[in-house]
């Protein structure tokens, strides 16, 4: 973020730069116009590749990973029912 908060910056800057050499009044409009534009495409870029990581974790990363936490989540199982099994007296269910 703080990348595009820098070139928002400089783009401000240079607009304001051409319009205080400029006697046309539109100039800072335009530059307004083309930082919205760009803006616009930054996010739908974010968009897309948030998206294309999504899809990727789904199909690659939790097809491996989730034996793997169901096995946790098995033996954390097993061994909560052991100590309840061993202790009877003091667990309250």
């Amino acid at each position: 973020m703080s990348k595009l908060a820098l070139f928002t910056l400089v783009m401000v800057l240079q607009a304001c730069t051409i319009m205080a050499e400029s006697d046309d009044p539109g100039v800072l409009e335009k530059a307004r116009e083309a930082y919205r534009e760009l803006k616009t495409k930054v996010v739908s870029a974010g968009s897309t590749v948030a998206d294309l990581a999504g899809m990727y974790y789904e199909d690659h990363v939790k097809p491996v990973t989730d034996p793997y936490v169901q096995w946790a989540k098995d033996r954390a199982s097993a061994a909560w029912e052991r100590v309840k099994n061993r202790v009877p007296g003091y667990i309250s269910e």
